[in-house]
Order: C-alpha cells, then structure tokens, then sequence
C-alpha cells in the first residue's frame, strides 16, 4: 500500500491515463451519418478533458491508493479510498497481460462521472455516464471494429431513450416513459420499414422434387407476391421474423389445387369433399385446404390473396373470434415459407409451416402490437390478441387473467402517462389455450376504439403466472398513428 494526497487529481492532469470525454447520442448520430457517407466510424477522443466540480473536490480529498495484483505480479485493479475505506476518486481495472478493461470515478462509494470499457485491442467498448451511482446521462457501446452498437440516454437509473444498430444502420429507436419501454420503435423508422418491405423482391423456392400435376391455379402471380409483402409487414409491425420469408413452390402447388377444390364445391372448407377428382389430385388439394387458411370474396380477383392477408388477420367475426387461428397462424415466429393462390374467387395460404432456423426468445405476441401501431393495419372492430411464450408463463385460464384497455395521454417530455377516461368496456373477454401456430391466446375487443392519429391505450394484463409459479403481469401501451402517403 502507498499513500498520496491529490492522487485522483494528478491523474486527472497527466491527460494521457485517464479520458473523461463524453460521447453524446447527437454525436453517435453524427457519427453514423458520417459512415452511411462513406467515412469510418470513430472511437471517442482521448484527450482529457477537465472534469466537473464535483468530481474535483471528489479527488481532493486524502486517499489511499489501493492496488490488487495478479498471481504473475501484474496490476489487476486500483483504486482510490479515503481513510475510513471508501472508494472516492478515480480507479482503474486491468487485464492479466497489463491492459487496462475499464476506468471511472468514485465519489463517496459511489460511482460518478464518466466510465469507459475497453476491448483487448484497446477500442473503447462502453461509455456512460453516473450521478450519485445511478446510471444518467449518454451511453454510447461500440463493436471491436468501432461500429455502433448502441446510444441512449438514462436519468436517474432510467433509460429514456435507446437507439440500437446493425451494421451501421438503426434497428430500434426506443422511447421510455416512466420506467416503462413504451415506443420500441419511431413512427419514422416504421414507415421507412413498411415502405422497404413493398418494395422487396419475393423469391420462389425451388423445390427437390417435381411439383406435382395438380387441378385449380393462379389468377395472380403479382397478387401472390403483394400477399407475402403484406404479411411480411403484419409480422414485423408485431415484432416477429419475418426476413427472408419466400414462397415455396410445393406449398403454392397445394394452394392452387385448394383454391380449385373450393371453387369446385362452392365453399368453404378445410375438408372439403370429393367433387369427383382423381384420387391423388384429389388428395393433393386436400392436403392444400387442411394446411392452409382459406378465403372466398367476390372481390377483384386480382388482388384476392392480399386481401386474404387482411381478413386473416381481421379474424374477428362471430365464428373465429374465439380463437383467432388465422391471424395466429400468419403470426407464428417459426414460418419461414409460405403458399398462396387464388382461384376463381377462392384464395388459400399455406400456414402449417415451422421451418425458421431461428426464433427470438419473445416474451408475448399482441395484435395490434406495443408502441406506435399504422391505422392502416388495425380495424376499430378488430380483436385484440395477446398470446404469450409457453416457455415463460403457465398457461393462462380464464377464470384468473383481467385485461383493461384505458385510454391514455403519454407525455414524453414530462416522462408521465395519464389516464383520459375509464377502461373501455369488452363485447367478448376470452382465452385459447389450442396450438393455432403458438398457444395461449388471451383475446379481448374492446368497445369504442378509436384509430385517430395520437390516441393511446394503456393494456394491462394481471392474473398470470410465470413458470416458476410468480405471479405475472403484461403491461403496455399501443399508440394509433397515419403514415404519411408518398
């Protein structure tokens, strides 16, 4: 042990071992234009910079400096502590080899300041910033290579606003409000999203075998590419994978056949009869309406697949509210691929598909979803679903889950959600336990919804048990919002 007075201060002079430059979320923005433009990204400055008072008078004091070693004799941490044995002052965290992981600031055992991370290449990891060992101000967190990862802003322990990054571009832009994450998303990065997806190239799989010769078609090979694309939006709006998903040959082969089949026999029907088809084909078209989700609509029969889309995930009239198994099927996270065709005035999809690699370790999956939701995918008499991971909650029953839909007023600025009137009234409140893509469906329609641009409701979910039997609670808001046309 060796003593000095102004040890942290002294530090603080000589610039070169210590950095307190802060990186605001403004100049991570800054940064990231700068890459999208062609320029590299850039790790903070290593000049240092003066500290504030606070943190003067913090390193002023005597203190003792502490140093903990490694086996091999190299410096493993060191810290600065005043007599009574409190952290107060810069310390400092080494690796085995000498290199210095991590630097900041202590002040009466608490941290303060600014803390920097540092890979093994010596690229800053992490920076943020504390206030009376609370986590407030700017966070930046960077990849090896100096890429983004992260920027955000906390107070008081909080965060208030977090921007993810993937290869240099935004993933999320999320908003907190009073502890709670309301806005995963901007309104912006939604419509930029939605707008992307319209304009993607749907690729058709190729099949191992030849597709069988089947009855029925295909009015509408553009139809069927718009109807994916608009699926596509449905998942991402709802927070499930929807990258990447194709139309498999084999599958639209089925739902050719389906839509004939329907066509055949005037209806409707997931087992439909034999309208005097050979055995295989009919067999093959069999296959079609028993996999799939079926429509019918004397509508245009050039757009009937999408308009499909929408009535599926509609799903609210008297004979499917109960269990809502189309939207659910279109929402599961395992699909992959799917199948479309339409058909002299009947659609098909096939749904019965799990093939995605991998799936996120959601936590639920709600319609319309958390945050800021487009008016042009939500129906005022459309149900509300809600259907939660099977590996994180128990199954819900009826007779314990309570939902409220309370109209809101979310104020960002003044980091509050209030209430603006009572809990809206349900004209139907049940649960799904059927394996519709994923269990556990809790569906609720609330009365008296309305979509204009602003309006907020706050769900709460109460009445649920984790798996290790706690009591659980789903809560958040969903905000109506009318992207911009052009």
């Amino acid at each position: 042990m060796k003593s000095c007075w102004l040890w942290g201060l002294f530090c603080v002079l000589l610039g070169a071992s210590t950095v307190y430059a802060q990186l605001s979320v403004e100049d991570a923005l800054a940064r990231l234009k700068d890459k999208q433009k062609g320029h590299p990204p850039t790790q903070p400055t290593t000049t240092a910079t003066q500290p504030d008072a606070e943190a003067v008078v913090a390193t002023t004091q005597k203190v003792t400096i502490s140093d903990e070693r490694y086996p091999n004799g190299e410096l493993k941490s060191r810290y600065s502590v005043t007599a009574a044995g409190v952290k107060s002052g810069p310390y400092s965290l080494f690796t085995d080899d000498g290199k210095r992981v991590e630097h900041g600031m202590y002040r009466d055992g608490e941290r303060e300041g600014t803390r920097q991370t540092f890979f093994a290449n010596g690229k800053v990891k992490l920076q943020d910033n504390y206030r009376k060992g609370q986590r407030d101000g700017a966070l930046i967190e960077y990849d090896e290579k100096g890429n983004i990862l992260q920027s955000g802003d906390y107070k008081g322990g909080e965060p208030t606003h977090i921007s993810e990054f993937k290869d240099g571009l935004p993933i999320s832009d999320k908003t907190y409000v009073a502890g709670m994450l309301v806005y995963p998303r901007s309104t912006a990065m939604i419509v930029s999203e939605l707008g992307r997806i319209e304009k993607m190239k749907i690729e058709m799989g190729k099949s191992a075998e030849p597709v069988p010769v089947h009855e029925g078609g295909n009015d509408s090979a553009k139809d069927r590419d718009e109807a994916v694309r608009l699926l596509m939006q449905y998942r991402y709006l709802s927070y499930v994978p929807y990258e990447g998903l194709s139309l498999d040959p084999v599958y639209c082969a089925h739902n050719e056949a389906a839509a004939g089949i329907l066509s055949a026999i005037g209806k409707l029907s997931h087992t439909p009869p034999n309208p005097g088809w050979p055995a295989d084909r009919y067999k093959f078209a069999f296959e079609g309406t028993s996999h799939s989700n079926v429509y019918m609509s004397g509508g245009n029969p050039a757009a009937l697949c999408v308009q499909s889309v929408n009535a599926y995930m509609e799903d609210s009239d008297s004979s499917n509210i109960d269990r809502l198994g189309h939207r659910r099927w279109c929402l599961n996270p395992r699909m992959g691929k799917v199948g479309f065709a339409s058909f002299k005035g009947y659609s098909s999809m096939w749904s019965f598909d799990g093939s995605r690699a991998e799936t996120p370790d959601f936590d639920f999956i709600s319609y319309p979803a958390a945050g800021y939701y487009p008016s042009t995918h939500f129906g005022t008499r459309n149900a509300w679903s809600v259907t939660v991971n099977e590996g994180k909650y128990a199954r819900p029953s009826d007779k314990s889950v309570k939902v409220s839909v309370t109209p809101v007023k979310v104020q960002v600025t003044q980091n509050t959600i209030m209430p603006t009137g009572k809990a809206l009234e349900f004209d139907y409140n049940g649960v799904n336990l059927a394996g519709f893509g994923i269990s556990n469906c809790i569906i609720f329609r609330p009365v008296g919804v309305k979509t204009n641009p602003g309006t907020a409701y706050l769900v709460e979910i109460t009445g649920l048990q984790a798996r290790d039997g706690k009591p659980a609670t789903i809560k958040y808001v969903v905000e109506f919002f009318k992207p911009a046309v052009g």
